[in-house]
This record gives C-alpha cells, sequence and structure tokens, in this order.
C-alpha cells in the first residue's frame, strides 16, 4: 500500500493471536471537506481520511469511531467492518 494513494485512513482488524488480518476498510468520506466550507457536488463514498483518536470496542461487538475530519460518528460490526 502506498502512502500517497487511497484510501487515507484505514480501519484494520487483526487477530492478534494469529497476527492474521482480518478486515481492513477506509474510514471517513469527503462530505465536509470541500474548499472553504462548500460541499462537494459529487457522490459521497469513504475514501479514508486523516483520523484524530483511537476507536473503542464493546463487548457486545462494536467498535465505535468518532475522530476523523468528517465529524461523524460510527458503529461498526467488530466480525465484518460493516457500519450499522
Amino acid at each position: 500500500m502506498s502512502y500517497f494513494e487511497p484510501p487515507y485512513g484505514p480501519l484494520a482488524l487483526i487477530d492478534l493471536n494469529t497476527n492474521r488480518l482480518l478486515w481492513s476498510r477506509p474510514i471517513g468520506n469527503m462530505r465536509e471537506l470541500g474548499p472553504f466550507g462548500i460541499r462537494p457536488s459529487m457522490p459521497c463514498f469513504e475514501v479514508g481520511i486523516p483520523v484524530y483518536g483511537g476507536t473503542t470496542t464493546t463487548r457486545s461487538g462494536l467498535i465505535l469511531q468518532v475522530e476523523t475530519l468528517d465529524s461523524t460518528f460510527r458503529a461498526i460490526d467488530i466480525r465484518n467492518g460493516k457500519t450499522l
């Protein structure tokens, strides 16, 4: 993976017992990041953007992610990486 191509801010789950990557996905979108506060007119999709903080994982299998530039609170299923 190159550091100059998307995804810029991936979220990945690694099994620490086997050191195996279980899934990886971009986290964050460009919806609020147009120039001068103008929202881009293009469709919004996850490209991965800079992440300021870590994540919190619940006992029930949710990953909570909030510290991205797009100001979005995400609840992600730990089993498959899908946003709930």
